[in-house]
């Protein structure tokens, strides 16, 4: 199931590069974040914009262009669940529960 998971991470951040221009993400993408929340890596608080996620997997080792197409796929995952636009999201640390970053108009902050 390791390996799983990792090559799930792999193929989100390989994934993340092709869908910041598109306007919806593709089924295929739709299917890789899933796949990721059956593991536990991400969560998302829908109400409140929030996504909990595997920093380890999906954050520490990112650079700051890399932790922003993440933001902007997962922010664009949820507008597909919501079925409305979602121009902002806060990520948080999934297992210590710390804000870690925040993309919103004004571009990405990491904590």
């Amino acid at each position: 199931m390791r390996m799983k998971k990792s090559a799930i991470a792999l193929l989100i951040a390989i994934v993340c590069v092709t869908q910041i221009n598109a306007a919806e993400l593709s089924s295929d993408m739709i299917k890789l974040i899933e796949q990721a929340i059956y593991y536990g890596d991400f969560r998302f608080d829908l109400v409140d914009g929030h996504v909990y996620i595997n920093a380890v997997a999906y954050w520490d080792s990112k650079d700051a262009q890399q932790k922003e197409r993440l933001c902007i796929t997962l922010a664009k995952y949820m507008a597909h669940i919501l079925k409305e636009p979602q121009d902002w999201i806060v990520i948080y640390d999934n297992q210590t529960g710390n804000k870690i970053g925040k993309w919103d108009a004004d571009g990405l902050k990491v904590y």
